[in-house]
């Protein structure tokens, strides 16, 4: 972290109550071994208060699913946007 520069928009996280504004198209990926919040707890969570989210836990994935899950991560983001 010495030497990283943050980006001018800081990501914002997302309160409850904004949550059922979100279009159907939706996905939240959760790597399995996410230390932040248990990954299944999480999904059932959301999916329960919003039935139009798709949710899905990487296995073998931590927080940076996107570096260690790529092509899966990869392949559910194509999947949900292919008509």
């Amino acid at each position: 972290m010495k030497h990283f520069r943050y980006p001018n928009v800081l990501p914002t996280v997302s309160e409850y109550h904004e949550l059922p504004s979100l279009q159907p198209a939706t996905l939240l990926l959760v790597g399995s071994k996410d230390r932040i919040d248990d990954p299944s707890k999480a999904t059932a969570r959301v999916t329960r208060l919003f039935p139009n989210i798709r949710a899905e836990v990487i296995a073998d994935a931590g927080h940076g699913l996107t570096f260690d899950q790529a092509k899966r991560v990869n392949s559910s983001i194509l999947e949900l946007l292919r008509p």
